[in-house]
């Protein structure tokens, strides 16, 4: 193949009735990244993995902020809420004294 390092020596082997290719580093077996991966995801600066830990942490901490935000904007209606009720209602026992 092409796309392969030419440190990487390639043979051909038939045992029997099996047919298997095999790659060899000088050094041992073959990662497996290479084996599904014709790009290098798992970069040395760390960017891939960095994303696939991050995105997901930091989505979730927008999710919780938009929910506090939502919840507050709740309360503080209810609490308006309630003080004009306070208020009308004092305003109906003056009126009546």
């Amino acid at each position: 193949m092409a796309d392969r390092p030419d440190c990487i020596s390639h043979s051909h082997h038939t045992d029997g009735d099996s047919d298997k290719e095999s790659w060899q580093f000088p050094g041992g077996p073959i990662p497996h990244t290479l084996i599904f991966s014709k790009q290098q995801y798992f970069d040395s600066k760390g960017l891939f993995i960095s994303i696939v830990f991050s995105v997901p942490i930091l989505l979730n901490c927008m999710i919780m902020i938009a929910s506090w935000l939502w919840q507050s904007s709740q309360l503080m209606a209810q609490l308006k809420r309630a003080q004009l009720q306070k208020a009308n209602k004092n305003k109906e026992q003056n009126k009546t004294d």
